[in-house]
């Protein structure tokens, strides 16, 4: 569990730092590099105003396509 819990550090760490360089693509490479369930979970820890950034500076899928 502790193993978990400092995952999850560097995990938020990360988006931090990306968040503050403003760095979309990092941001885009980092919640494609973990499965959607624990993207979206990660994205949920956030705060609102975090969680608004991150969502403006995710580039939108290529040809608007979508997993459904």
């Amino acid at each position: 569990m502790a193993g978990q819990d400092s995952e999850l550090r560097d995990f938020e760490d990360v988006i931090e730092s990306l968040l503050t360089k403003q760095d979309g693509e990092g941001l885009s490479h980092l919640f494609n590099s973990v499965p959607l369930n624990d993207a979206l979970r990660e994205l949920l820890r956030l705060t609102p105003d975090e969680r608004d950034d991150v969502l403006s500076l995710l580039p939108p899928r290529a040809g608007g396509q979508t997993d459904r």
